[in-house]
């Protein structure tokens, strides 16, 4: 029988994905991490790792945000964004396919997008530092603003009701 190894790794990566779906349940997180990603072409995986950095008390620096930029080149714009573009494609099946088999495919492709999200915040957990002193709305939002930066494009207002859901009052 194998035994499983916990590392402080695996369990970073464990609280980064468990942070990232209790995150992403809130209201309106779901309307403003779309809206990221549709309207401003933000990789919502690497808007979520900006967040629980913060979150954990660290800022992002210049050389972590160009690698994880990097990570969702390679696998959220190769492997993620194709899964969703095929899943979104699916809500209208093609002329003469059964909607309840399309409907049965999304469910499975949506689930495989998932699992494709989740090897993406692996890769990111593996760039983060050791924590910080302690959890930072200030240090999340310098982060979220250096991704955007990045990305040539001004703050959007989304970023508020993100970093309200992640730091509430």
């Amino acid at each position: 029988m194998a035994r499983l190894t916990v590392t402080p790794e695996t369990l970073e990566a464990e609280a980064l994905w468990a942070f990232c779906l209790a995150l992403y349940a809130r209201s309106e997180v779901e309307s403003a991490c779309l809206t990221l990603q549709d309207e401003h072409a933000f990789d919502v995986m690497i808007v979520l790792f900006c967040l629980y950095a913060g979150k954990s008390g660290r800022q992002i620096d210049a050389a972590t945000l160009n690698e994880a930029v990097t990570i969702g080149r390679n696998w959220g714009q190769e492997i993620v964004t194709p899964l969703r573009q095929v899943r979104r494609r699916l809500k209208a099946p093609p002329h003469g396919v059964d909607p309840h088999d399309a409907y049965r495919l999304r469910n499975r492709l949506q689930a495989i997008e998932q699992d494709a999200e989740r090897i993406q915040h692996e890769q990111l957990c593996k760039l983060l530092k050791p924590s910080g002193s302690q959890s930072s709305r200030l240090a999340a939002r310098e982060n979220l603003i250096a991704y955007a930066r990045k990305l040539g494009v001004t703050p959007p207002r989304a970023f508020d009701v993100l970093l309200d859901a992640a730091f509430p009052s």
